[in-house]
């Protein structure tokens, strides 16, 4: 059979294909992995996070139920332990107060002693815990100790180390466990192997020397016999009996660690909690235990349990194993049914990318995922739509735009049915059949604009002021916006009512007040208005846009922000003033050939208050008539003068018109007259440049002994005299003593850096006469040159054994 037939079938069976399919929008789909990887790795970290979460809990759960168990057992050894100090106690008193031993005691003969001893040493034999019972008589200072050796100990060893107990320092405390260890040199006191423990009993609370005592030794181990067997399911724990740092007995089947570490332990751990029972975990002999510890409340001994870490890890370590093998057949599980249930949850989504798919969207779609490609094209589509929108809507406006001009500009030409027909085509915010009133609107300080912004910048600054403005007067107006020729912007207005009063018109004011506080705070530039009169009739819209324009002329006069109506320049408009009066041209003539500054600038404001007057056209013309007179006067200055003013008539006449105020006329027509000023400042500058060289010729040259006034006169090529009246003219000073200046500044430099002699140094100065050298450097600083070097010598001395 051919290969491939067997490759095809296979590929034809169901589960084969439905595989290859889900392979096949796996790895095309990067939406689907971005799902499938998210969900898996959530369940990783979380299942991951619960299994340690669970395994730290059982961790701490089995310490605290093993600390329970050793807490029981230490508390069965302390009742073992009191009950043992209880049994004790009572034989202690017991053969104390016996009448037949209190011979022992109480005698000082050793008369039937040894008939006594035969019932000590019955009580011997009869306690196994006994290793020997020993009686001190203070009254003839002697020990009596039985003779059943239980003890290995000789008696003289055993005589001599209670004898320590009751002759030294060691006070011994009364019916209390004493360790005591009879190896050479060792004592309760310090470390060693614990031979015995001594029970002492004797009258007082406290030991007095030279009495009778008597001393119950007992047996370490009888106390092991009453712990061992608490331990018999416990092969691997250890027990510890100790007084601070001195181990007294032990029970531990395998080789036991040092006591004083596991005591140190145990101390840091106590100080840390403050509690006399309680467990830990620790590294000791080389491995992890686990610690518990309790004080006996009768001795204060200490009783120490150790368990190794592993007794409990081993369970431990079974739940993390088999917690392991759980998780990870649950995220095998978990992965598979995510497969599953990813495939049927994205269904409708594939279902969805087929539908957007195209041979144009296909060569970006591996960039991005599913719902990344679906929102792009969907993003194109509304941009392609809204550019369509767009594009319609400024074709409308365009032809709305050119209607509203065609109107403003040509008013007569449109029949009533042709006025009313463009307001409904156009949807313009006119009232058809009422009054109508216009505003023109423009930038103010055009020129700079110009200068600092684009074409297209400007416009949109004008569509914004536009804008703006429509948006405030349309709140309580019908109104249109257009822009206009020269960069003028009209507004048509007209009330609901088709009705104007006079209110309105102070609304209108107020209104547009209001608009060019906003476009300032937000643009910060500046427009100024003019408003025409009310029209009844469309027609005369023409009419209106003119009038606007001519109001708008005597911004010169109002100045910048200003809005100008027909009261406001009606007094200008209706002026038949041309002329300024003579006399005042005359003065204002007069004072520029005198080069007067003050009453230049007086007569100039005299005759601007004049112009502004006139009708804007003779304003015009009696400004160029002050270029004229001032272009007059210049020439006359300039037939005296060896430097002329430099005056240009053409260009001053070009830049007067292009201003927007008078305030700015006046700037420019004292721009001739500033230059008149400029030449005599001319003169100090050039004062000023001479001072200078002659500094600078001085400081390249004091070291020379013959310089002086007339070298430095010689060398400029001018007069000794006219260079020393310039220069202490200027500095306040002679040129003699700035050189004198200069050349003690640079000798007492030398002096505090250099190790020339003063005759050296005086030389470099640029002195010849060392009395005269002398004389003018104690003027100066009150010391002769010497008295100053030696005085630095002394304060360097003096500063550096202060540093040492």
């Amino acid at each position: 059979m051919d290969p491939s037939t067997v490759f095809n079938n296979t590929i034809d069976r169901p589960e084969e294909r439905e595989r290859m399919n889900f392979l096949k929008i796996y790895f095309s789909r990067l939406y689907l992995r971005r799902i499938l990887l998210f969900v898996m790795t959530s369940l990783l970290v979380f299942l991951t996070v619960f299994s340690v979460f669970l395994y730290l809990w059982a961790e701490r759960t089995s310490l605290e139920l093993q600390y329970n168990a050793n807490k029981k057992i230490i508390s069965q050894i302390s009742n073992n332990f009191n009950y043992a100090n209880q049994i004790v106690m009572n034989l202690a008193l017991s053969v104390y107060y016996d009448d037949d031993l209190a011979p022992f005691i109480y005698r000082s003969s050793t008369e039937d002693l040894v008939r006594k001893s035969s019932k000590l040493v019955k009580i011997v034999s009869t306690y196994s815990f006994l290793n020997s019972i020993v009686y001190y008589n203070g009254p003839n200072g002697e020990f009596y100790t039985d003779n059943a050796r239980n003890s290995t100990v000789d008696n003289e060893v055993l005589f001599d180390k209670i004898g320590q107990y009751l002759h030294g320092d060691l006070k011994p405390a009364k019916m209390q466990f004493i360790p005591v260890s009879y190896a050479f040199g060792e004592d309760s006191g310090s470390g060693g192997q614990v031979d015995s423990i001594s029970f002492f009993m004797y009258e007082g609370s406290e030991y007095k020397a030279g009495e009778s005592a008597l001393v119950l030794n007992i047996n370490p181990n009888w106390f092991l016999e009453n712990i061992s067997g608490l331990y018999d399911d416990y092969s691997n724990t250890a027990i510890y009996l100790g007084k601070g740092e001195r181990e007294i007995v032990s029970f531990s089947p395998n080789e036991k660690p040092l006591y004083q570490e596991l005591y140190s332990l145990v101390s840091e751990h106590r100080l840390k909690t403050g509690r006399n029972v309680d467990y830990f975990v620790a590294h000791h002999d080389n491995k992890k235990q686990i610690i518990t510890y309790r004080i006996a409340s009768n001795s204060n001994w200490d009783i120490i349990n150790v368990q190794p870490y592993d007794d409990i890890s081993r369970h431990l370590n079974k739940l993390k194993y088999g917690s392991i093998v759980i998780l990870g057949l649950f995220i095998l599980l978990s992965f598979v049914a995510s497969i599953l249930i990813a495939q049927k949850l994205y269904r409708p989504i594939d279902t969805l990318v087929k539908q957007f798919k195209s041979p144009e969207s296909d060569r970006h779609q591996e960039s991005k995922d599913e719902f990344g490609w679906i929102m792009s094209s969907y993003k194109g589509t509304l941009n392609h739509l809204q550019l369509i929108q767009n594009e319609r809507a400024a074709q409308v406006n365009i032809v709305k735009q050119y209607q509203l001009r065609r109107l403003i500009s040509d008013s007569p030409a449109y029949r009533l049915a042709d006025y009313t027909e463009c307001i409904s085509q156009h949807q313009l915010n006119l009232s058809p059949n009422g009054n109508i009133i216009l505003a023109v609107l423009k930038l103010d300080n055009h020129r700079t604009l110009g200068i600092n912004l684009s074409l297209s910048q400007r416009r949109l600054y004008q569509f914004a002021v536009l804008n703006i403005v429509e948006e405030i007067l349309s709140k309580d107006l019908l109104c249109e916006s257009v822009e206009m020729r020269s960069e003028h912007l009209v507004i048509l207005m007209s009330t609901k009512d088709g009705i104007f009063k006079e209110s309105d018109y102070s609304l209108i004011i107020s209104l547009i007040s209001s608009a060019q506080k906003v476009v300032n705070e937000l643009y910060k530039v500046t427009f100024s208005a003019a408003i025409s009169e009310p029209s009844g009739d469309y027609i005369n819209l023409s009419t209106q846009y003119n009038q606007a324009q001519q109001y708008l002329d005597y911004r010169i006069v109002h100045g910048n922000s200003s809005i100008l109506t027909y009261d406001l320049v009606k007094t200008n408009i209706n002026s038949e003033e041309l002329v300024l009066p003579l006399d005042l041209e005359k003065k204002f003539s007069e004072s520029i050939k005198a080069e007067k500054p003050d009453l230049i600038e007086d007569y100039l404001e005299q005759l601007l208050e004049r112009i502004a007057g006139f009708r804007y056209d003779n304003m015009m013309y009696a400004m160029l008539r002050l270029v004229v007179l001032i272009g007059q006067a210049i020439k006359e200055i300039n037939m005296n003068r060896i430097q002329p003013i430099q005056f240009d008539l053409n260009a001053l006449n070009l830049q007067l018109l292009e201003q927007e105020t008078l305030e700015d006329c006046k700037r420019v027509l004292l721009q001739p007259l500033d230059r008149m000023s400029a030449v005599h400042a001319g003169n100090s500058v050039k004062y000023d440049i001479l001072v200078d060289t002659i500094k600078d010729f001085v400081q390249q040259n004091y070291m020379d002994s013959n310089l002086n006034v007339q070298s430095i006169a010689s060398a400029l090529k001018m007069s000794s005299v006219y260079i020393g009246k310039i220069f202490k003219n200027s500095e306040g000073a002679s040129m003699i003593d700035y050189l004198n200046d200069v050349r003690l500044e640079q000798a007492l430099h030398m002096l505090k850096s250099t190790d020339f002699n003063i005759t050296e140094i005086m030389e470099r100065a640029g002195y010849g006469n060392q009395s005269y050298f002398f004389r003018l450097f104690k003027r100066k600083y009150g010391v002769t040159p010497k008295e100053y070097r030696l005085k630095g010598q002394m304060d360097q001395w003096t500063n550096g054994h202060a540093d040492k």
